[in-house]
């Protein structure tokens, strides 16, 4: 892959699935390969129940969710600690609690 879009999947799974993840997604990442996704800012920020879409070439798309996941909330630094296949370049904090990461292979 070249680029994964993570979005709030990363925070249905516990760290052992966070962990199984990224041994699974590291053959299959391309040198250069970046991710994009979503953290919380302390371990009790509630991710917000959205979906995410591409709409088109310069449009993403935010829904309600329709079905509900298990809900973990994993900050920055848990999502470095237990998805060490790619690493967190840059994080921007959003509205309630919530982080915009950028995550590269590490």
């Amino acid at each position: 892959f070249n680029l994964v879009l993570f979005w709030d999947h990363l925070h249905g799974l516990n760290a052992p699935g966070l962990e199984a993840l990224s041994r699974y997604l590291t053959p299959h990442l391309l040198p250069g390969c970046r991710g994009y996704g979503f953290g919380a800012l302390h371990q009790h920020t509630q991710p917000e129940p959205l979906d995410y879409s591409i709409v088109n070439a310069t449009t993403l798309g935010v829904h309600p969710r329709r079905t509900s996941l298990p809900q973990y909330s994993h900050t920055q630094q848990r999502l470095g600690e237990h998805f060490a296949c790619m690493r967190i370049t840059r994080g921007t904090l959003l509205q309630a609690g919530r982080l915009e990461l950028l995550f590269e292979l590490a």
